[in-house]
């Protein structure tokens, strides 16, 4: 998605990224499926959306990257002492399903909805301003955040 996130109908089949949180940690904190919360790493606070699920284990949460974007028009931004403004909206139009009349597809929202997985990570202590980093492939270690979940 990170590189497909300008696209709207894209954003229109999944216009924000969920957390992933088991039953079992759901209820253990008053979390329903579909609740406003914040996940707090310690570094910041991220506001998303629980997707109650057994797609994933007890003690573990998850959610898809890419989402959360604050470059690429997505929100007003200066470079070079240049303002620019966010990107004009898409002109996407509701649309029908197989029934005719009978529902309506949500519109995308804007390039900036969900949250941002990067913001959550620990900060590397060598590397500076960037994530920790996987010592085998040099990638993000996205697996090495933990995070506290509340309901909002």
């Amino acid at each position: 998605m990170h590189r497909t996130t300008n696209s709207p109908w894209l954003r229109e089949t999944r216009p924000q990224n969920p957390l992933w949180i088991n039953p079992r940690d759901a209820e253990k904190r008053g979390i329903e499926n579909g609740d406003e919360i914040a996940i707090d790493a310690g570094r910041r606070t991220a506001e998303g959306v629980a997707m109650v699920t057994n797609g994933i284990r007890p003690g573990v949460v998850g959610a898809m990257w890419g989402w959360g974007r604050s470059g690429d028009g997505a929100v007003e931004e200066t470079i070079d002492g240049e303002t620019r403004g966010l990107v004009e909206e898409d002109g996407h139009t509701p649309y029908q399903f197989d029934e005719p009349m009978t529902e309506e597809a949500g519109l995308a929202k804007g390039r900036d909805a969900g949250f941002a997985i990067n913001h959550l990570q620990p900060l590397d202590e060598d590397l500076g301003d960037t994530g920790l980093s996987d010592l085998v492939g040099g990638s993000n270690a996205q697996y090495d955040a933990f995070v506290e979940v509340e309901r909002k």
